[in-house]
């Protein structure tokens, strides 16, 4: 008996292939949205300011995979400059200074609020725990979550951080410890809190590990930063650096922390504008690229003091998304 040898055509044959191989390819996804997160200034270069950027899908999650292709600076304000300056006298130069990529997986967050007396007359409406609540609301099961805070009466076995809930994913009782963490008595131990909180992430487990830490004043010591940074680098901690500054901050600390854990740095003047803020450091912990930007006004770095005003547009993934930004400079 003879058989017949049945021959696909080549065309065919090569698109089965083709199929076969892309079967296990994740589909690119084009963003809708976007948010510059925070931004840290070069403290040898102040021109030079480094954006943190997420981009969002349709459904307003964080989209995890992409390649940033391009992007261009649009300025639209610019403020509080000591000389007489236009639009016209500032001059910008791009890079990408860090591809799009994932945070890490799950993550494992030390929420910490600043309650030191100051915060009655800066956050007399309690947008803090607004804020910290929307970005509780956005975690997974996955995800660990502890709540502490600062300025309060400490609790062994530290001497400044005052842990109200260890590390959880359930939404009620992280919620429950942001209002019992809503507080506001005593001074400002930033650097020291927030060296304690490391050490708290540094017995948990996970790879994505953040400190986000928010205060509306200056530290009450400054030597204790140095330490704070250390210790968040030995623990691979991020420092997530959120300023509420209706009052004078510490911003050249804050950037140095942000910039030297890989963390990220943010202010509002405002105690309305921190769910912005919150939000954004949720989308930061689950996935950014960088973008660099050197500004110049009238070919000399802006001086001390001087905010900018802009757009940044990002091409990714074959799409584009449209992210506003703004810069003090130092």
């Amino acid at each position: 008996m003879m058989f017949k040898k049945h021959v696909l055509p080549m065309a065919l044959v090569l698109s089965l292939s083709l199929a076969a191989c892309g079967s296990n390819t994740p589909a690119v996804i084009k963003p809708s949205a976007g948010t510059v997160n925070g931004y840290t200034i070069d403290v040898s270069k102040k021109d030079t300011v480094k954006f943190n950027v997420s981009a969002l899908d349709g459904t307003g999650k964080v989209i995890l995979d992409g390649k940033i292709d391009s992007f261009s600076v649009q300025v639209q304000e610019i403020k509080n400059n000591p000389a007489d300056t236009t639009l016209n006298d500032v001059t910008v130069t791009t890079n990408i200074c860090g591809q799009y990529t994932s945070a890490g997986g799950p993550i494992t967050c030390a929420l910490v609020l600043d309650a030191s007396g100051s915060m009655d007359s800066t956050d007399p409406d309690k947008k803090r725990n607004e804020a910290a609540k929307l970005f509780v609301s956005r975690i997974s099961s996955k995800d660990q979550v502890a709540v502490a805070n600062f300025g309060s009466d400490s609790k062994p076995p530290y001497d400044d951080l005052n842990v109200y809930q260890e590390f959880t994913s359930d939404k009620t009782l992280l919620d429950k410890a942001i209002d019992d963490a809503t507080l506001a008595d005593g001074g400002t131990p930033l650097w020291e809190a927030t060296t304690e909180s490391v050490d708290l992430l540094s017995k948990a487990s996970g790879n994505n590990k953040i400190a986000l830490v928010l205060t509306d004043g200056n530290a009450n010591s400054a030597t204790a930063l140095d330490g704070a940074i250390a210790a968040a680098q030995k623990a691979n901690v991020k420092l997530f650096m959120v300023g509420l500054a209706a009052n004078s901050i510490d911003e050249a600390d804050m950037q140095k922390a942000a910039q030297m854990t890989s963390g990220l740095y943010s202010k509002v003047s405002d105690a309305a504008s921190l769910n912005d803020l919150f939000n954004k450091a949720f989308n930061q912990s689950q996935a950014f690229g960088c973008l660099q930007v050197v500004f110049k006004l009238k070919g000399a770095v802006p001086a001390a003091g001087t905010e900018i005003k802009g757009t940044l547009t990002i091409n990714m993934n074959g799409g584009q998304f449209v992210a506003p930004f703004a810069v003090t400079f130092l």
